[in-house]
């Protein structure tokens, strides 16, 4: 059994580890600050996809998660599996960030990766720290054919080197 596919999609999105695309140096961006309160977040994260945010306030979120399109929803085994994504990073993104993934199926943990985010980066060819500001990521993804049949909770949680809130989302992926 392999969910690391699975895993690839989603840490990708979370991570930012495909193409990331930024404001050009000069275009009008948003000043916001972390230490502004938002409006409250919807839970369902808007596009095409399965996940939701997870419990909680997200007002303070560094990373706001606009839209995931999964092209195709759901995910088919066998066929190439497009992420769409945007987002608005209301902070720098520095070393230290870290993501924590784990996809659950029939009850157990098949998959528990932990990173940092700037280390994926840097790998990509990309730099740290990713700036405050909306981002963009367009990868694709093949799904292999032996996925077994069945759900597969995916739990993704991501934080700041300082114990800032970046992220947190659940998602359910049928096969």
């Amino acid at each position: 059994m392999k969910p690391s596919t699975i895993i690839t999609v989603i840490s990708g999105a979370i991570a930012s580890s495909g193409t990331v695309s930024l404001p050009d140096e000069g275009e009008d961006t948003q000043d916001t600050s972390i230490n502004e309160a938002r409006p409250p977040a919807t839970d369902d994260i808007p596009g095409k996809n399965p996940f939701s945010l997870c419990r909680g306030d997200h007002s303070r979120d560094i990373a706001e998660i606009n839209q995931i399109d999964l092209i195709p929803n759901p995910p088919v085994k066998g066929q190439d599996l497009t992420v769409l994504a945007a987002g608005t990073l209301h902070d720098a993104i520095e070393k230290g960030t870290a993501v924590d993934i784990k996809v659950k199926f029939i009850g157990s943990v098949v998959y528990h990766h932990r990173f940092d985010v700037c280390d994926e980066l840097e790998k990509m060819g990309q730099s740290c720290p990713l700036p405050a500001g909306p981002v963009y990521f367009n990868e694709t993804f093949p799904i292999i054919k032996k996925i077994p049949h069945g759900n597969f909770f995916v739990h993704a949680d991501a934080w700041s080197g300082n114990g800032a809130a970046v992220t947190c989302f659940d998602g359910k992926l049928r096969f």
